[in-house]
C-alpha cells in the first residue's frame, strides 16, 4: 500500500513538474452551445474523437450496460454537433436489440430482475427523442421501467443488486427510474 501511494505521489509530482498543459476546451464551452467536430486550438475534441473512434471500431450487438453508457457518450456528441452519423450509430444499436419484431420487444431480454439490463433504457429514451417519438422505443423503455417496479428492495428502499447498498442500485436502477418516469410522464 505504501509503495502504491509513493508511486502515485511521485507520478503526480513528475506530471506537475513537466509543464504539461491539458486541454480544457469542453470546460469553457457551455453545454447548450453547438460545436463543430474537429479541432479546438489545434487538438481533436475529445467527445467527437471518442465517438468517431467508436463508430470506426464498433461494438458488439448487445443491450449490456457498458454499451449503453458508451452510446450515451455518442448521444452527447450528437447533441453538441447535430451530425446525423452519431444519431444513425445509436439507432443502429437500438434497432439491433429490437430485432426482429421491431415492436418494442427486446432481443434476448429474459424478464429477469437483474438491474444490469436497466441501463439500455437510456438508449431507448434517447432514440425515442431523436426519432421524434417512435413508440417502439417508448415501449422498450417502459418494459425496463416495469422491471424496476418488480425488483426487490432493501429495507432502506434501495434496489437489491448482488449486495444491499451496491453502487449499481444507485447508478443504474434509481437513475433510470427517475429519468424514465419523468420522460414517460411527459410523453
Amino acid at each position: 500500500m505504501k509503495s502504491s501511494l509513493a508511486s502515485l505521489a511521485l507520478a503526480s509530482t513528475a506530471l506537475a513538474a513537466s509543464n504539461v498543459t491539458l486541454p480544457n476546451g469542453w470546460f469553457i464551452i457551455p453545454p447548450s452551445t453547438q460545436i463543430s467536430p474537429g479541432e479546438f486550438h489545434g487538438e481533436p475534441r475529445y467527445l467527437t474523437w471518442m465517438a468517431d473512434s467508436q463508430i470506426k471500431h464498433g461494438i458488439g450487438p448487445t443491450h449490456a450496460y457498458d454499451v449503453s453508457a458508451l452510446l450515451s457518450g455518442v448521444k452527447l456528441a450528437y447533441d453538441r454537433t447535430h451530425e446525423n452519423k452519431y444519431a444513425a450509430y445509436i439507432e443502429k444499436h437500438a434497432n439491433i436489440v429490437l430485432y426482429p419484431g421491431f415492436n418494442g420487444d427486446i432481443l434476448l431480454y429474459n424478464n429477469s430482475n437483474s438491474i444490469d439490463d436497466i441501463r439500455f433504457g437510456h438508449t431507448f429514451l434517447d432514440m425515442y427523442n431523436i426519432s421524434g417519438g417512435n413508440e417502439v422505443y417508448k415501449t422498450a423503455a417502459q418494459t425496463l421501467r416495469n422491471q424496476i417496479d418488480r425488483t426487490g428492495r432493501t429495507p432502506d428502499g434501495g434496489f437489491y443488486h448482488r449486495y444491499p447498498g451496491y453502487i449499481d442500485q444507485v447508478c443504474r436502477a434509481a437513475a433510470f427510474r427517475r429519468i424514465v418516469s419523468k420522460e414517460l410522464m411527459r410523453l
